[in-house]
């Protein structure tokens, strides 16, 4: 009697949660705003944009009408360039009606885990029909040749791309952040991922592929390079001395756990090392105020809103962290990385750094020192070689022009071209 009491407690809270998403929304009809279009884009997150605004920027430079919607509040200055997603109240009405007329199969097809989903799932689940609802009505009235997202599992993205489908508007993926096996097979017509290792991932997600995969297209793989900004270094690989550490980056998330950090800063901090702790963008205050307190006399910080991650990564002479992009970024602008697992009950390694040669492995911080200078003494060659697996593009004519190759290629979509740069179709498919 208890658990039903507590199941529908939580199914309450979650269908209030709907409604609150439903008026969240409701205002002016963003529909009536946009003109025809080559390009629809979605994004979700300022992440998501700003990783892909260089290559927005080069589809307009091409003569593309391009406009991006999102349904989520971003920040003031970009804001400007994004179209909120607005449902006036006759589109409120129809979205409630459906989901009254679908709650029933809903509900009744969710046995298994019902009482979890409840807690924690429900409202995502219909979120679906009013993203569903929304992108149909958007794509309808703009009629775009190719729709762009750079997510791949969560409701608003899949929702967009399987609006697009049932229009057969072509749809493509540009990767922007790390891959992990749990995510689902791309279901694009075309996806622009980093480089080799992100195609051998997704290649093993093939498991997570929907029942009635086989009524979807193939999906066309392009391994163009990361076309979000890049971070140029102070310095020059391998110029830093290993003699001498100027700063020790720590780079904390979510995923870390918070004594696992203290004892990792504590040690570093007796050695003596500098430190700089850098906070993840999704990081909560609660958190970063525990991290701040304890070492505001003893270190320094950065956060996104204090200093960008280029002005960061080029005062630190090597950087620790634990499952995070934040490896390849550091990389890339030519800063010896070190993985440290914060958390044990995280898997190990989640995206190979440690695996393909890209991070020197820390398994116990009494070993800090002699680690750092094993990261700082790393192979010029090596390091090339392992950032190059991760990014394809990687010290070759084509590094840094990524975004231009994607826009070219996406350019020669919208015209039923067949792109110049090589792409390749899964064997497993």
């Amino acid at each position: 009697m208890q658990k039903l009491v507590s199941n529908h407690k939580s199914l309450l809270k979650q269908l209030l949660l709907y409604i609150y998403l439903l008026f969240q929304h409701l205002g002016q009809d963003c529909n009536n705003q946009l003109p025809p279009l080559d390009v629809l884009i979605y994004v979700g997150s300022d992440n998501q944009y700003l990783s892909l605004k260089p290559t927005i920027d080069r589809l307009k430079a091409l003569g593309l009408t391009v406009a991006i919607v999102s349904s989520n509040s971003l920040k003031k200055q970009l804001s400007a360039q994004i179209e909120p997603m607005k449902i006036g109240i006759v589109d409120f009405l129809i979205i409630v009606i459906i989901s009254l007329i679908r709650l029933p199969y809903i509900f009744f097809s969710i046995t298994k885990i019902r009482s979890l989903i409840f807690a924690n799932w429900f409202c995502d689940i219909l979120s679906a029909i009013f993203y569903l609802y929304s992108f149909s009505k958007i794509l309808r009235e703009t009629s775009p040749k190719i729709v762009i997202t750079s997510n791949d599992h969560n409701v608003a993205n899949r929702s967009f791309t399987t609006s697009a489908r049932s229009m057969n508007i072509k749809s493509a993926y540009l990767q922007h952040g790390n891959v992990s096996n749990v995510f689902p097979f791309p279901l694009f017509d075309y996806a622009f991922l980093f480089g080799q290792y992100s195609l051998n991932v997704y290649e093993s997600c093939f498991e997570n592929k929907p029942v009635n995969y086989h009524l979807f297209p193939k999906t066309h793989f392009f391994l163009t390079g990361m076309t979000k900004p890049y971070f140029q270094s102070k310095h020059s690989l391998n110029t830093k001395s290993s003699d001498k550490v100027d700063c020790i980056g720590v780079a904390v998330s979510s995923l870390d756990d918070l004594s696992d950090v203290f004892k990792l800063v504590d040690f570093l901090l007796s050695i003596p090392y500098q430190i700089c702790i850098r906070f993840h963008p999704g990081l909560g205050n609660f958190y970063i105020s525990k991290v701040m307190s304890r070492y505001k006399h003893s270190a320094t910080f950065s956060t996104k809103s204090s200093d960008c991650l280029t002005d960061y990564l080029g005062r630190i002479s090597c950087l620790i962290a634990g499952d995070s992009g934040i490896h390849l970024e550091a990389a890339i602008s030519k800063v010896p990385t070190v993985y440290y697992q914060f958390s044990k009950a995280q898997p190990f390694d989640i995206f190979g750094y440690v695996a393909n040669g890209l991070s020197i492995h820390l398994s116990s911080v009494n070993d800090s020192k002699k680690v750092i200078h094993q990261a700082l003494e790393q192979s010029i060659a090596a390091r090339r070689n392992a950032i190059r697996y991760y990014i394809s593009s990687y010290d070759t004519r084509s590094y840094g022009a990524e975004p231009s190759t994607v826009a070219e290629a996406i350019l020669s979509l919208v015209n039923n071209k067949t792109p110049s740069v090589p792409f390749s179709i899964l064997k497993s498919c």
